[in-house]
């Protein structure tokens, strides 16, 4: 999995400088809060059900562990959810994309995350809400209440439309997993909000200027390890809290918390939605599952297979702003209609990935933005012709890669890294016998 979609996504409901929530995972070594906590809980209790408009149907009574139980619960979840080569080979994908340095250690990276920021945790799984260590806002204070909103709006929306079967990993798609995940966060974090503005007789998606106090909130200094982690994983650590923040508010905002609740039936189908919720909102613009060829047969046994994953439309933005600039990166994402990555390890890495766009148009912006990042991503590059039988092919013989990138019609194909007497027969092959389908269960907005 790209991002480790089982435990990338995880780390994302606990971190951040407000440190929310996490939605996984199982309990052990948790003890019970002192009454102050519990008379505090109460009070927001009855504020948040009145705000969100859903009643609990059972009291949520927080629980505290030590800051000394947690990385050695962290890494029993971890080895639980993922193996060490699963997460060697994530890291190994990510570092040919581009999109995390050669010297990055993801499962360390991955581990320090939560041990040095987690401040806070809900368990669908175990119905507890678990608050680490001493947190500023375990027992006292406005802020401190702020945030629990936050953690019981999870328990009660859990309560309602069972979070742990709503959030499941859909191993292969990180990006639909992402897309639900801002569902959870973004109404967590608007009832956390609609709690702050209390009195003021004004919704939360009525005040100027929230979104971005809480983009930027990514980069407030309190956490030393979130300032160094690169592009891709701050970017995915803010995107459920800003971006579903945004969504969830554009929907509440047409149509009521009734529309909000219908999200935990019909849920957006990729991160795509989410960055642009009119396309949600009119109905016809789900993702479509893209399907790569068996290409084991091809490859044999030279090559082992590694990982196969969506990237979606932000974090293929996000690769293109490692290489290009924001507003060309942004545009060239935009159009997004699916994708299917594999990776694979002979002496190098391999990577096939097959792209899907709206039109023929947002194929051509994502075409030329990827030509512009193949010469920027190689020290040495020397482009060669290539015999093609439609649309639009550009190869490189760079000094550590062979990159082929062609076009044809609105699907866009990549082959970065392939030993050269295997790349005509994938080209062949990613043509010829590419699939794709409409992918979930869409229904009725």
């Amino acid at each position: 999995m790209l991002l480790c979609a089982g435990i990338f996504l995880f780390i994302a409901f606990s971190l951040l400088s407000f440190r929310p929530s996490l939605l996984l995972g199982d309990v052990g070594g948790v003890k019970a809060p002192g009454a102050d906590l519990a008379a505090i809980t109460s009070k927001v209790e009855k504020a948040v059900a009145s705000l969100r408009g859903l009643e609990f149907k059972s009291s949520v009574i927080p629980e505290t562990m030590s800051t000394s139980e947690v990385r050695p619960y962290f890494l029993k979840l971890l080895a639980e959810e993922m193996s060490d080569e699963e997460i060697k080979a994530a890291e190994k994908t990510l570092v040919k994309f581009g999109l995390i340095p050669h010297d990055l250690d993801l499962k360390e990276t991955i581990v320090e995350l939560f041990v040095e920021n987690v401040g806070g945790f809900y368990y669908p799984k175990e119905k507890r809400l678990v608050l680490v260590g001493q947190s500023p806002f375990v027992y006292q204070g406005l802020w401190g209440e702020v945030l629990l909103a936050h953690e019981l709006t999870h328990a009660l929306t859990d309560q309602h439309f069972d979070l742990e079967k709503f959030l499941p990993s859909q191993r292969g798609n990180d990006d639909f997993d992402l897309a639900r995940q801002a569902v959870g966060e973004g109404d967590a974090t608007l009832i956390m909000f609609e709690y702050m503005l209390r009195g003021w007789d004004k919704d939360a998606g009525q005040v100027p200027g929230l979104l971005t106090m809480l983009e930027l909130s990514a980069a407030v200094p309190a956490p030393a390890t979130l300032k160094t982690l690169p592009l891709v994983f701050r970017e995915n650590l803010i995107f459920p809290y800003a971006r579903g923040y945004h969504f969830v508010s554009r929907i509440k905002e047409k149509d009521g918390w009734d529309a909000v609740n219908r999200l935990y039936q019909n849920p957006p189908s990729s991160t795509e939605e989410i960055l642009h919720p009119e396309k949600f909102l009119a109905g016809n613009d789900r993702a479509v599952k893209v399907s790569l060829p068996d290409l084991s047969e091809i490859l044999g046994e030279t090559y082992q297979p590694l990982d196969q994953n969506t990237l979606g439309e932000l974090n293929i933005a996000i690769l293109l702003i490692e290489f290009l600039g924001a507003e060309e990166a942004s545009k060239a994402a935009v159009g997004w209609a699916g994708d299917e990555y594999a990776s694979y390890e002979a002496e190098g890495i391999l990577i096939v990935w097959l792209t899907l766009w709206d039109t023929a148009e947002d194929a051509q912006e994502f075409y030329s933005a990827y030509g512009h990042l193949v010469v920027n991503k190689y020290r040495r590059e020397n482009e060669e012709g290539i015999e093609q039988e439609e649309g639009k092919a550009r190869l490189w013989m760079t000094e550590e890669d062979i990159v082929l990138l062609e076009k044809r019609g609105s699907s866009v194909i990549i082959v970065e890294g392939a030993k050269k007497e295997f790349l005509e027969r994938l080209r062949e092959a990613l043509w010829s016998e590419r699939q794709v389908a409409s992918q979930g269960k869409g229904g009725q907005r």
